[in-house]
């Protein structure tokens, strides 16, 4: 590989690496206990029960049924409103239509 491609790509992976630390560091702290959360250090004690903890003291099923819902009714309102305005795009005649 020349340097002309090394570089480019050496900038992406850099790129995704700090796009991706908080990912990383959300669910490290997801897996510690609350007090050491910010300790900087790996999941030591690992508690996975964290997220039973959530599922049983909120409603959390409803809450992502609720975010399914607003995101397909959204998804559905600016698909038909897109086509309804290219239709009109399309059909009606307008001063300017052709000219790039």
């Amino acid at each position: 590989m020349t340097a002309r491609r090394i570089f480019p790509l050496m900038l992406l992976a850099a790129a995704s690496a700090i796009f991706l630390y908080p990912f990383v560091w959300l669910v490290l702290a997801s897996l510690r206990p609350r007090d050491l959360t910010f300790a900087g250090q790996l999941p030591i004690p690992f508690r996975p029960q964290s997220y039973a903890d959530v599922w049983a003291a909120a409603p959390m099923l409803t809450w992502l049924l609720n975010s399914v819902v607003v995101g397909v009714a959204a998804a559905l309102a600016v698909t038909v409103s897109s086509a309804f305005v290219a239709f009109g795009f399309a059909y009606f005649r307008f001063p300017g239509r052709g000219r790039p």
